[in-house]
Parts: structure tokens; sequence; C-alpha cells
């Protein structure tokens, strides 16, 4: 069986732990997701951590999705404990970086970031708490893209942010936008396109596969 060491990082108040309490709920590891502030989330297990409500040590824990092995692997959001992340990074395969809408990207978001592409690791952007009041979807992308990357694939639309009913939708691959980007990041896709050839469905799905593994950034 395979297996991927997913980490999960944030600067602190993103949402992290409950992010990582939803994955294990929708893997069917745990019957009822814990709360950060009542001290009944599974990752925050020490004493301290579930006084002050935050994460301080790194831990681990294992579950299969798709016959895939995964260790999830949550770890602290708060500057004190940044010691504690690097120790992780580098066994780490691809990592879900969270980003709170209304907060925005943080200085500590910056420091992630780059450390992660200086390791080369595949980093996911999940966009978290978009049901909060003032946040500015358009706004936020336009900050990642200046201060992260320009270089993003967004996977999803989203309707209603900043109210209590956020509707997602998918991005679909007959998207002349998303095409656009999926072609860029291929030599074979692009070479088809500058000789005139047809590019069919199946290969900007194929290529849809590697970029959403290998990619910089995909939104939630």
């Amino acid at each position: 069986m395979n297996v991927i060491n997913l980490g999960i990082l944030a600067h602190v108040d993103a949402g992290k732990t409950t992010l990582t309490e939803g994955m294990l709920f929708q893997a069917g590891c745990i019957r009822k997701m814990g709360n950060v502030d009542d001290g009944t989330t599974v990752t925050d297990s020490m004493d301290l951590e579930k006084k002050r409500g935050m994460t301080i040590k790194s831990s681990v824990i294992s579950f299969e999705w798709n016959h895939l092995k995964i260790n999830l692997i949550d770890t602290p959001g708060h500057f004190d404990f940044l010691s504690e992340v690097e120790s992780v990074l580098h066994v780490l395969d691809v990592v879900v970086l969270v980003i709170a809408a209304r907060e925005g990207v943080q200085p500590q978001t910056r420091l992630f970031f780059r450390k992660l592409s200086e390791l080369n690791i595949p980093t996911v952007i999940f966009i978290n708490k978009l049901d909060r009041m003032g946040v500015n979807y358009e706004d936020l992308i336009k900050t990642i893209r200046t201060k992260l990357t320009d270089e993003i694939l967004e996977c999803q639309r989203y309707h209603g942010v900043g109210g209590k009913q956020v509707e997602i939708e998918d991005i679909p691959l007959e998207d002349e936008e998303l095409q656009m980007k999926l072609l860029l990041s291929s030599e074979t896709l692009l070479k088809k396109f500058d000789e005139s050839q047809e590019i069919t469905t199946k290969e900007y799905e194929s290529e849809f596969e590697y970029y959403d593994f290998m990619s910089d950034y995909r939104s939630p």
C-alpha cells in the first residue's frame, strides 16, 4: 500500500486543528468531530493543549483513503513553536497550508510557504472560514498571488462568501481559463497547441491529475 505523509500547516487561529478533525471524520476515523475550545480534538491530546486550546506539539494519526495510507501530521500554529514545525518538514510528502479568509496571508504564512518552496514540497492552500463577515475573496486571491506565488490553480468557485451559506462549485475541465493554465504547465500540451493539434479532454484530465498533486496552490 502506498503511503503519504500529509502535513497541516497554518498561522495561529486559522482553523487547522478543526480542519484536521473534519478530515478524520470524513475518513471514518472518528464518529464525532471534537472541538478545540472544549479540548475534545484527537490531535490536541496533551493536558496543556486542551487547557490552552492550541496545538503545542506535532501529532500523527494514520488512516486509509482510497487504498492509500495517509499519515496526517497536525503541527502547531503559534509562532513560539515554529521549531516544532520545522522538525517535521523533511518527512512530508505534501502539505495543506491553511489560511483564514479574513486574516489572509500572515508573516508566518509567508515564512512557511518560502520554506516549503525551498524544500520543493507540493502544497495545497486551503482557504478556511469563508463564511466570516467582511471576507473579500477576490482581494485574498490577489494577495496570495502577490505575497506567495502567481503559479496557482483554482479548482473551485465560491458563492455567498461572507455569509452563513457558502456554496462551492467545482470548475469543470471545459473551462477555458483552467485549460489555459494546464496548457501552460505542460510541454506536451503546449507543443500540440503550437502545432494546432487537437487536445482532448482526457489529455487535460491527465495533466490536471498531475497538477492537482504537484501544484504550489490549490483552492479548497
